[in-house]
């Protein structure tokens, strides 16, 4: 066995090889040499094999001390709800690294931050919420059973109410977090949990549990929620009684990324800078005035002006007062240079960057400039296509899975948006409509794409061709095959027109009124 060179020194210096050495040294002879190099060799193998097992064990005592160091020590855990079956799980605890305080300055004082957010907000709710059916048609009794549920999620919100704050949270802090409420029958028992209501957590308070034996070796796999609270106890969660959502993050992350979190150095200067600017005008705008002091005047005659001057004269609670002079000073204004009105550009350089990290057009949040409707038109329909549309779709999936399959046990339904508005709706509408004439949709499936019920009717799942006069309609099946009747044409044969300046030959044979008078 070749042993490695960081064991050379430490095991072949030892104790117990050097005993074994000598000791094997001394009973060789002259005539039984051969014999002692074999028991030599033999002693030495043993004693190495018995110092390298040695080895090993305070090895992995120390390996295991200091992942534990570097991961933390896992502990279990058990939901404390009380609404899901109880069930111990060792897990560590996983921090997002994120800093909510930035985060929340970002997204609440960055210029044009919280438009852009509404925007979006208000273009993926749309009109409201739909039930659709699926491939496998669903229940009458579900339908009324998911209507009546997201008409009311719990007793203060509606589903549009509840996910309108939770886009707000998905956009500022990356993920939102909603509590999966049981119904009494299922709640705290070993049956399948069955949703009653949803409630939205406050997503810089949660904590993401991951399983302890599968976060040393590399891999991050979610086993619970923690919630921190204001009495310093927390709340633990199962995995069936959190609806989590995140936002895609490009290092594959548990915790999702924010909007404004990629370009958070640039906002900050942006926000430290639009600050110094705005103070220079936190008198009401009007230009500062500068105090002169008598020649003799002090240090601490100047310390004390000033002091005077900012409690008696500065700020907005002050203005409209009559300046009185302190000590003979005197005041002259400062003309305010257009340097000091730089404070407007920085607010549009803001708006167009955090605009365009939201990926929102700047004329939907109130700059029009340079627009007319040929751009206004295309800048609306990628706002919708590459922005809303995929981030409803994310959503209506999500909660179909885990709200009405998993959590209530349905099947045959799913949630969807209604169009989100005019700008969209329209064309939507043209579209989806031109296709049904075409026999491309059914009556129904037009209704469903423009976010609309299905009609009960058997017709309605047919596939029609619109008539050439708008007039009727011919089912496809029927139309197949189908020979054209050339008796009755739909036009008379056309006239052949006339040479410019010569009389129809049609009207030879015929008297006119100024013949008869003859």
């Amino acid at each position: 066995m070749k042993i490695p060179k960081i064991l050379e020194k430490t095991i072949l210096g030892s104790d117990q090889v050097k005993a074994a050495v000598s000791a094997a040294k001394e009973s060789v002879g002259a005539t039984a040499e051969q014999e002692a190099k074999t028991k030599y060799n033999k002693e030495v193998n043993k004693a190495v094999n018995e110092a390298l097992t040695a080895a090993k064990k305070d090895w992995a005592a120390d390996t295991v001390k200091a992942i534990d160091r570097k991961f933390g020590k896992a502990r279990q855990y058990v939901s404390t709800t009380g609404n899901y079956r109880q069930e111990k799980f060792n897990a560590n605890k996983y921090e997002s690294g994120k800093n909510y305080g930035t985060l929340t300055t970002l997204f609440s004082d960055s210029p044009g931050s919280i438009q852009s957010a509404s925007r979006i907000r208000e273009a993926v709710i749309g009109g409201g919420y739909v039930i659709k059916p699926e491939e496998v048609k669903g229940k009458k009794s579900d339908l009324k059973k998911l209507i009546k549920f997201f008409d009311m999620p719990n007793p203060d919100d509606t589903i549009e109410t509840l996910l309108g704050v939770s886009i707000e949270n998905y956009l500022a802090y990356g993920n939102f977090y909603w509590e999966k409420v049981p119904t009494k029958a299922t709640a705290g028992k070993k049956k399948k949990m069955v949703v009653a209501a949803l409630y939205n957590l406050d997503p810089t308070k949660m904590m993401i549990l991951v399983d302890a034996a599968k976060k040393k070796k590399g891999v991050l796999e979610k086993t619970g929620y923690l919630r921190k609270t204001s009495q310093n106890k927390p709340i633990i969660y199962s995995l069936n009684e959190i609806f989590h959502a995140r936002r895609a993050h490009r290092k594959a992350d548990l915790y999702g990324r924010a909007v404004l979190e990629d370009n958070m150095a640039t906002l900050q200067l942006l926000m430290r800078a639009l600050t110094f600017n705005i103070n220079i005008l936190r008198n009401g705008g009007r230009p500062p005035l500068q105090l002169i002091l008598p020649e003799d005047s002090t240090e601490a005659d100047a310390e004390a002006v000033s002091a005077w001057w900012e409690k008696n004269y500065e700020g907005p609670h002050n203005a409209g007062k009559t300046l009185i002079s302190f000590k003979g000073a005197k005041a002259e204004t400062l003309g305010i240079t257009p340097q000091d009105m730089a404070y407007l550009e920085l607010m549009r350089f803001g708006v167009r960057e955090v605009a365009g990290q939201y990926g929102v057009p700047l004329l939907l949040v109130g700059f029009p400039e340079g627009t007319n409707r040929a751009t206004a038109a295309e800048a609306r329909r990628s706002f919708y296509i590459t922005n809303i549309f995929q981030l409803r779709k994310l959503l209506s999936q999500k909660i179909t899975n885990e709200i009405i399959k998993q959590g209530m046990g349905i099947e045959g339904w799913r949630l969807d948006f209604k169009s989100a508005g005019l700008e969209e709706s329209e064309a939507s509408r043209r579209d989806f409509m031109m296709g049904w004439s075409k026999a491309l949709y059914s009556f129904n499936e037009a209704r469903l794409a423009m976010g609309l019920l299905p009609v009960d009717k058997k017709w309605a799942d047919k596939y029609y061709l619109l008539g050439s006069k708008n007039d009727s309609l011919i089912e496809v099946e029927k139309a197949i095959g189908r020979v054209p009747d050339d008796s009755k044409p739909d036009s008379s044969k056309p006239k052949k027109p006339a040479t410019p300046g010569e009389n129809s030959p049609e009207g030879d044979d015929k008297i006119n009124d100024e013949d008869k008078d003859k």
